[in-house]
């Protein structure tokens, strides 16, 4: 059965495939901040750099938008963003993600969810936009896994991105 189907590499598996945990860390900076969310913030950042450059990119342009926010501040633009108007379903979606790890199924069902906000998080130029795409990012990487990982070289419109 092998010789049919061919084996993989512990290395070549560790680069196509995002780890059991990137999902769940990067799915957690997209939950309400409490007062640890810097480190969870960074965690998932640092997680994603070996397996996604561009997911641990996205989450540092994302890090750098919000920096000046207290952590009073944070709250309510999350709250603003993902509990009033029309993304409050995003919030369950990515509790979910953060409490249990996803199959390709799970992955292509939840990025199908998360392209129409993330289109309405750039529009209104919201820097939760760079964590949603963080974790289309690793979402991607899952869903097919042998298709390298997504980048987003390309400007998007009406952003003002580095």
């Amino acid at each position: 059965m092998i010789a049919v189907i061919g084996t993989i590499s512990a290395l070549a598996y560790r680069h196509t495939m995002a780890g059991p945990d990137d999902i769940q860390r990067v799915a957690a900076t997209l939950e309400r901040p409490e007062a640890d969310y810097w480190e969870r913030l960074e965690l998932a950042r640092a997680a994603t750099m070996a397996r996604s450059g561009e997911a641990a990119r996205q989450l540092g342009v994302f890090a750098e938008r919000i920096r000046d926010l207290t952590i009073d501040e944070l709250p309510e633009l999350y709250d603003e963003t993902f509990r009033r108007g029309s993304l409050t379903g995003i919030e369950p979606l990515t509790r979910r993600l953060a409490r249990r790890s996803a199959d390709s199924a799970d992955a292509r069902t939840a990025v199908n969810a998360l392209v129409p906000a993330l289109d309405h998080l750039e529009a209104d130029r919201n820097p939760f936009a760079y964590a949603v795409r963080a974790l289309c990012c690793v979402l991607l990487v899952r869903a097919n896994p042998a298709s390298p990982p997504p980048t987003f070289s390309e400007p998007l419109p009406n952003s003002d991105r580095p």
